[in-house]
């Protein structure tokens, strides 16, 4: 397989090399001006048809690509735009088409997911959380919510997930007697499941990805291949949890479309990860991460605003100062200072605060004792030279949203800055918490 994509990341048409000498494409796809799917042509005798978005940019009626007239999936949205209902239909040139549910969601106030409804004869689930880790699933029997599935996490990375004991005997617990019921995960650099051990530490399961993480389950015992875990495991790419029901992962914030290569709703912090509010990871989710369906390796991000901020709110006062020496000396200093802080970050983060849909506060070791300490971001600063053309530039972000009191506007810097002259040096994305508004020095050309 073969895509040829658009500059923001979009599918313009995906080769088989399996389809013929000529690897004539078996899809093509249009989009319209925000990046929504519009049509999809799978070049075959079904002919090209039609996606179904909302007027919020969730997709929300996708055809069956191998029979679109009649097979079709759609998806409802609550206000906040999470999914709330995945339903099918099998005449969908119907008028109107039959529709059956096929799964229903629910969300607590923290838009953590916290039940799975199965209407046909499935089982209900209900999920019960540690900040944004879920610990334990329980399921309804009859009446009774009982502990179905229970996971352990490591301190390294919050999707770091290191086994699950599932209940075998239905006798409302994971601690079967006499039971093999507890399962290992294997996990590479990305913290993509790549296989599952036994508690002797046998392998029973490989996972095998496509580049957009469709997942293929293969059962050590016979080589059986299938979508699902054999053994009931839902956490696959970067350790998120992947739907078989629906086909999706969930991404804390959206959820993500193997099949499709991209997330099904728009970006909820905007253009902050980049021009395309669909795209996933830039077009490569097995080798980056994006624990909460938001921000593009948001740990190595953070490493980088740790090099030019000493997080108190009088640092804010002067941000352009700490960039007053030699552009050289910088880049060498950042060099190090960058593997050290991702470093930290990536082993010793426990977990992330996220309100109203965007980024607010990291606990962070800074000082690797074990220590956690609250970071606004709102207080972070993010300055950046490049070269371009022959002519150098500052690119600065300052905090991600804000947490309280009056928005900046963007500034412009006027002065001598790194021994090189600067006009109209221009600040983007500048937003500060309250605390830092209040620091800031006024009347200073600098701040």
């Amino acid at each position: 397989m073969s895509w040829s994509l658009q500059h923001v990341g979009n599918w313009s048409s995906v080769v088989s090399k399996t389809s013929g000498a000529d690897d004539s494409p078996y899809e093509t796809r249009t989009h319209n001006t925000v990046n929504e799917i519009a049509a999809i042509d799978p070049q075959g005798a079904v002919g090209q048809f039609t996606v179904v978005s909302d007027d919020a940019g969730n997709l929300s009626e996708l055809p069956d690509r191998t029979d679109p007239t009649d097979k079709c999936d759609r998806f409802t949205y609550d206000y906040r735009n999470r999914l709330i209902k995945v339903e099918h239909t099998d005449d969908y040139d119907g008028n109107p088409p039959t529709w059956s549910v096929v799964v229903e969601y629910e969300y607590d106030g923290l838009n953590r997911r916290v039940k799975k409804d199965l209407p046909g004869g499935g089982t209900d689930v209900i999920y019960l959380y540690d900040g944004w880790r879920c610990i334990e699933e329980r399921e309804l029997d009859g009446g009774t919510w009982e502990a179905r599935r229970q996971y352990v996490y490591g301190g390294r990375y919050i999707d770091e997930v290191l086994l699950f004991d599932k209940d075998t005997d239905d006798d409302g617990d994971c601690n079967d007697a006499g039971g093999s019921t507890r399962y290992l995960y294997c996990q590479n650099n990305n913290y993509n499941v790549v296989a599952l051990t036994d508690k002797d530490g046998v392998v029973v399961e490989k996972v095998k990805y496509d580049p957009y993480g469709t997942p293929t389950c293969i059962r050590t015992s016979d080589s059986r291949e299938q979508t699902a875990s054999h053994y009931g495991n839902p956490y696959l790419v970067q350790g998120r949890r992947y739907d078989s029901e629906s086909g999706l992962y969930y991404f804390r914030h959206r959820y993500l479309s193997p099949t499709l290569g991209r997330f099904m709703q728009r970006d909820p912090i905007g253009y902050a990860d980049g021009m395309n509010l669909y795209e996933i990871l830039h077009s490569t989710p097995l080798a980056l991460s994006d624990p909460y369906g938001l921000y593009r390796d948001w740990t190595e991000h953070i490493a980088r605003w740790a090099l030019v901020y000493d997080p108190t709110p009088g640092s804010v006062e002067n941000p352009v100062r700490k960039f007053s020496r030699e552009y050289s000396e910088l880049r060498r200093r950042a060099t190090i200072k960058a593997f050290e802080h991702l470093r930290d970050i990536k082993e010793r983060e426990r977990y992330s605060r996220c309100h109203s849909l965007r980024l607010k506060s990291i606990d962070i070791d800074h000082r690797a004792n074990h220590v956690l300490e609250v970071d606004w971001t709102g207080k972070w600063i993010c300055l950046e030279w490049y070269g371009k053309g022959g002519a150098r530039s500052i690119l600065s972000n300052i905090g991600m949203l804000l947490t309280g009191g009056p928005p900046v506007d963007t500034i412009y810097l006027y002065g001598r800055i790194g021994n090189v002259t600067y006009t109209n040096i221009h600040l983007e994305t500048i937003m500060l918490s309250a605390e830092c508004c209040r620091a800031g020095s006024s009347g200073s050309a600098e701040t």
